[in-house]
């Protein structure tokens, strides 16, 4: 049946006229020669009947017939006209973008004066202003690039759908970025040509002012929080060496944050800014050479304390202060990093906590009892003793770590990092592939450091490393790393297998033969020296020990020296030893070449050279070794060397022989791994050796039952499955014959213990070029440290909480879930989390993009001041924004579980669903960092026009979803708690103490107070209370006050002066910084209507 009505572009329904079908056809025709309009109406014929055919239960729409306008043509053979038609089609589709544009253009505009656009309050930073009404059209623009031009159908859909939020649509930029201001220091503000530049400040206010126009600068380059670390440290230099006075101090801070705030940024804002303050000298630059006017002077950073002192005082002050009319500076915003050494009681301590009382301004960073470390960056190094190998000019050696730092230390960069002196590399395991690879070291590290870790695995494999060396460990996720002082039994670390390929294949320094006597020498041989007094040191022969049954050894022996010295050896029978025979060679040309050339010693190191030949070589060296000393049944050597066991150990595992090493009282033990075992029964059996076992987590099939049903394999309760197991039942997978392929085997943790030195033991480590897991001490695997690298394999924290104010780091974008929908939609929990993992997909997806964007425009000089100050990040990487997370957050975690369960997140059952959801979270985003070697993070989510934003959708397409809000819609920030459920702070602590430290990204808890707290001490108390008995690791207070024009700050919230009956302003914490409520948008103001003040503090719990 012809079709009666279609579906017009813009949702409306009319009637369906084929004619129009003719006319677009035969306008095509003509534009190609052809004149037939009857054979128009015959191909619009052919479409109706289609139409007919396809649409009996819906309508069609007109992209529906136009897309069978062009299949007929094409089958029909009239590809010309077709072509002509598709270009018709798609210049008509440009006219209706263009038309469309500037209808949007009008409406912006136009909304915008007449702030009827909720958008216009969507940022609280940003007022009605001309340049707010330029922001908001350029912002709609870029909108629709990222959306039309960048993202694919799917991920923009999604967007506008409302399944995900990408924040930061308006701008081709990135979000947050902290910066490295010791660069600025060393550097001054320039870098980009054409441009004015400053050379590096010399005195305090030169640099205030280079910083100033700094983050104006550099906030022209990104969407948000702009961020510099140790502010306070790296300045106070300054003080001292211009002479200054507290009250010249405090002055030069005033025109600083004034500076700040002034909105003349894009949008009539200003820029976002923290500042991270040590207020103590942090152990890790307190020997630091101080930085004066670009270069490094002999005092060090732990010499200014006084002068560190006035500056957090005098900032105090000014930000206490407040402007001519009593309002709060809303930036900088401070962290204060809360260490168990902060000063408490001290007049910096008083200050900000008064600062704290009055508005609530800083961030205090919990170091005392989250998962929050201030130096874990520094701290992952090795023992001096600890054994790597290293690749130069070919050439492969075995050297301590310390050794390595002693010969190839380059230029001092700090305190502790050195750049390397020559191209030498490491011998690395790629993650990605599971082979071994020779990688360039960078950097060298040399710190100290009062705690060591051992670690012995199963197979004997020992190290030692400081409490915080990032461990490789096998997991359900594949790769990942755990501090050592977090290692325990049972977990699975990576150890060497095989690296026999990466090994010079053609290298013959010594000969088959050769080498395998030099293996028989070391196990069984001595040398002989003159007897006489004068002649003690030279040279008479060597003596090689035997067996007289060992009949085949000692004619193999006998030939070998006979062609390499065309000799034949003497024998004498040893008569206080049944069996024993001496076999000799008396010649001090051959025992001296082999000691001095050949460096083949009786006791400790192996020849160096050994290292650096062929496998084939290897092996000759090995099989001469063990027909010496090694027992024939269990293929075991008895050493009495500890040294020559170990290099011995680990030169077995470089050429594919897997061992296990016992230490014994007087002697070390080298067992080749074998097959045989010993069976229930005490009979003998067939098993797989240690390294050819796997984690049963792998195996995905536990069980196997015959057809009667009885079991004829599982493997729960097993901790290991062997290879021989997995293929004899056919249950391998491809996670199972990666691993089985790889040139690591996976080795349980026997013991791990942590000892504490009562001295500063120095530990060295490298820096990688790539893969940044490197092989050391008896073929174990661990991941190196590195000076700007975050991680890349563990789920980590970006520091800097929601502003990623650590150095050089930060986040490319943010795509937020909306849980909400999800749990209205799903109707049981695999349904949810299938939907979760398909949303999470498409954010990744989505931030890939966006980072491959922003990488390509960074070269092509779109972000000239980012590209230089990230320029340390591009030479060590390759890439601007390595070191910058993908980030993917939530909204409305308790709106979800009462749409998903009935119950909010307030209830046991609530509670416990949305930690399960974290933990899937992170999870995937861990699987995401495997497959694409990117960071990623988990971020509870500001959401300061994303929560109404998504609730407005979601209230308009499912009206009866449930969302907080009775006048307007919004949905609860992340996993906090509904915003009026309870006044008792230490409640609200407890209850989300867990949920917080699952988020690996930005999260915070706000302790939103009705006015100010009383007085510093009850400040510093209720502040030291949360730090010690909570683990979440960022913490606000945050009071409410109000600003009359006439009489300034009023406590609490007070629309109307009570003194002058004027309208006032009524200031609280917008998600991460204050704003007058009035500038919010209408989702967040009604939050602040329903928001539960939290009842005065006292101190501690009640």
């Amino acid at each position: 049946m012809i079709p009666r009505k279609i579906i017009k572009r813009d949702g409306r329904v009319v009637d369906f006229d084929e004619e129009r079908i003719i006319n677009a056809i035969y306008k095509a025709a003509l534009a190609v020669g052809g004149q037939d309009r009857r054979l128009a109406s015959r191909l619009a014929n052919q479409v109706t009947a289609l139409l007919a055919e396809k649409f009996v239960d819906r309508l069609p729409t007109v992209e529906d017939v136009q897309d069978l306008v062009e299949k007929v043509l094409i089958e029909n053979g009239h590809a010309r006209t077709a072509k002509a038609y598709i270009l018709y089609r798609q210049q008509h589709a440009e006219w209706r973008d263009f038309r469309h544009l500037l209808v949007n253009v009008q409406e912006m505009v136009q909304g915008y004066l007449d702030g009827q656009d909720w958008r216009i309050n969507e940022n609280s930073n940003m007022n009605y202003s001309l340049q707010g009404l330029n922001n908001h059209i350029i912002a709609a623009v870029s909108s629709r690039y990222w959306l039309e031009k960048v993202y694919p159908p799917a991920i923009r859909e999604a967007h506008e759908r409302g399944d995900i939020h990408i924040h930061d649509l308006g701008l081709l930029a990135p979000y947050c970025c902290g910066w490295d201001l010791a660069d600025l220091l060393e550097s001054g503000f320039a870098g980009v040509g054409q441009k004015v530049e400053s050379a590096p400040p010399r005195h305090f206010r030169t640099a205030l002012g280079q910083i100033a126009n700094f983050f104006y600068t550099l906030q022209g380059e990104a969407a948000g929080a702009q961020a510099f670390s140790s502010f306070d440290t790296y300045l106070a230099p300054f003080i001292r060496y211009d002479g200054l006075d507290y009250r010249e101090v405090k002055q030069a801070l005033q025109e600083f944050i004034f500076n700040l705030n002034v909105p003349t940024r894009v949008g009539f804002q200003t820029p976002f800014v923290n500042l991270t303050m040590d207020v103590v000298v942090p152990q890790v630059l307190a020997s630091e050479p101080v930085i004066i006017g670009g270069e490094r002077r002999e005092e060090c950073y732990g010499d200014f304390q006084q002068e560190m002192d006035w500056l957090n005082m005098a900032f105090c002050e000014v930000m206490m202060a407040g402007d001519a009319r009593g309002r709060i500076f809303t930036f900088p915003i401070p962290t204060y990093n809360i260490t168990p050494d902060f000063p408490w009681e001290t007049p910096v301590a008083d200050k900000i906590m008064a600062m704290t009382a009055k508005y609530g301004i800083p961030y205090f960073a919990n170091f005392i009892n989250s998962d929050l470390k201030p130096e874990d960056v520094r701290s992952m190094c090795l023992f001096p003793e600890e054994d790597i190998l290293v690749k130069e000019n070919g050439i492969i050696r075995k050297l301590t770590i310390g050794e390595l730092f002693e010969l190839y230390k380059g230029q001092q960069l700090d305190h502790e990092w050195f750049e390397v002196d020559n191209h030498v590399e490491a011998l690395s395991l790629n993650p990605r592939s599971g082979k071994l690879e020779w990688v360039k070291i960078k950097r060298l590290l040399k710190v100290t450091d009062r705690a060591v870790v051992h670690i012995t695995t199963k197979d004997g494999k020992t190290m030692r490393v400081s409490p915080n060396h990032l461990v490789a460990v096998y997991t359900k996720d594949g790769i990942t790393t755990k501090k050592a002082c977090d290692i325990s039994a049972g977990d699975f670390l990576l150890v060497m297998r095989d690296g026999s390929k990466v090994l010079n294949q053609e290298t013959e320094f010594v000969s088959k033969e050769l080498a395998w006597f030099i293996g028989l020498f070391v196990a069984d041989g001595n040398y002989l020296y003159d007897s006489r007094e004068n002649w003690k040191k030279r040279h008479r022969g060597i003596q090689i020990n035997f067996n007289e049954k060992q009949q085949a050894l000692i004619e193999k022996t006998k030939t070998v020296v006979r062609r390499l010295l065309n000799y034949d050896m003497k024998f004498i029978h040893d008569p206080r030893y049944e069996n024993s025979l001496r076999g000799y060679i008396y010649s001090s040309d051959f025992a001296r070449t082999l000691e001095e050339k050949y460096q083949v010693h009786k006791y400790g190191s192996l020849p160096e050279w050994i290292w650096s030949v062929s496998p084939e070589i290897i092996l000759s060296f090995i099989e001469g070794f063990f027909e010496g000393d090694g027992y024939t049944v269990g293929k075991e050597i008895h050493i009495n060397d500890q040294r020559l066991a170990e290099e011995l150990n680990l030169l077995l595992q470089l050429v594919g022989i897997s061992t296990t090493y016992i230490v014994k009282q007087n002697s070390q033990v080298i067992r080749i791994q074998h097959v045989l075992g010993r069976g229930a029964r005490g009979d003998r059996v067939i098993r797989d050796k240690l390294h050819n076992n796997i984690p049963e987590f792998l195996v995905e099939q536990k069980y196997i039952r015959s057809e009667d049903g009885s079991i004829l394999y599982q493997c729960y309760g097993c901790k290991t499955v062997g290879f021989s197991t997995i293929d004899r039942w056919g249950i391998t997978t491809e996670k199972i014959e990666w691993l089985r392929n790889a040139d690591f085997a996976v080795v349980e943790v026997a013991v791990s213990t942590l000892e504490q030195l009562d001295y500063d033991q120095v530990f060295y480590d490298i820096e990688l070029s790539k893969n940044h897991y490197f092989v050391h001490s008896q073929g174990n695997i661990t991941h190196n440290c590195c000076r700007l690298r975050l991680d890349n394999r563990e789920l980590k924290k970006r520091g800097g909480g929601l502003f990623g104010a650590n150095p050089l780091t930060g986040s490319i974008g943010v795509v937020t879930i909306n849980l909400p929908r999800l749990g209205y939609l799903s109707k049981n929990k695999e349904e949810f989390f299938a939907g979760l993992k398909a949303r999470m997909d498409l954010a990744k997806e989505s931030l890939l993009l966006k980072r491959n964007i922003l990488e390509k425009l960074t070269e092509q000089g779109l972000y000239p001041y980012s590209r230089f100050y990230l320029r340390q990040v591009k030479e060590r990487f390759g890439r601007y924004w390595e070191n910058h997370f993908n980030t993917i957050g939530i909204v409305g975690m308790h709106e979800a579980l009462l749409n998903f369960i009935g119950k909010g997140i307030n209830t046991r059952e609530g509670r416990g669903l949305a930690l399960e959801i974290l933990d899937f979270m992170r999870s995937v985003l861990a699987t995401y960092q495997v497959e694409t070697g990117q960071l990623f993070n988990l971020e509870a989510t500001p959401a300061e026009g994303t929560s109404y934003r998504l609730a407005r959708l979601d209230r308009r397409l499912y009206p009866d979803i449930i969302t907080s809000g009775t006048k307007e819609p919004y949905y609860t920030n992340s996993t906090h708690l509904p915003v009026g459920y309870t006044d008792d702070v230490f409640t609200a602590l407890e209850h989300q103490d867990e949920l917080q430290l699952k988020y690996t990204g930005g999260t915070v808890f706000h302790a939103y107070l009705g006015e100010r707290v009383t007085d510093t001490a009850t400040c510093r108390r209720f502040l030291q209370t949360v730090m010690h008995n909570f683990r979440l690791p960022y913490f606000t207070i945050t009071p409410t006050f109000s600003i009359c024009p006439e009489h300034g700050y009023l406590s609490g919230e007070q629309w109307t002066c009570p003194a002058c009956g004027w309208e006032t302003e009524v200031w609280s914490r917008i998600v991460g910084y204050y704003r007058p409520v009035k500038n919010w948008n209408k989702g967040k103001q009604e939050e602040f209507r329903e928001r539960r003040s939290f009842r005065p503090v006292t101190g501690g719990g009640e």
